[in-house]
């Protein structure tokens, strides 16, 4: 895998879980592109992992703010 970072200037590390530094998802992008021919239902961002059944304190100042997975559903008008 060093060998491919070193090769593919693409596989560079921005800080977050991702194939390719420019594989983010522009949800913003894609809202706005819809929303002429349709009508959004639901929108959401949420966290997956969750690895304790009692989340420590700190999860309660930060669950606003961190994610891993977005859900947009919309319907053709």
């Amino acid at each position: 895998m060093g060998l491919l970072k070193t090769k593919n200037s693409r596989m560079t590390s921005d800080g977050d879980i991702h194939v390719f530094v420019d594989d983010h998802i522009e949800w913003d992008v894609i809202r706005s592109r819809l929303e002429p021919q349709c009508e959004v239902i639901m929108e959401e961002d949420y966290l997956v992992c969750r690895e304790r059944t009692n989340p420590p304190a700190v999860w309660g100042k930060w669950q606003d703010k961190v994610s891993d997975m977005h859900l947009l559903v919309v319907r053709k008008r």
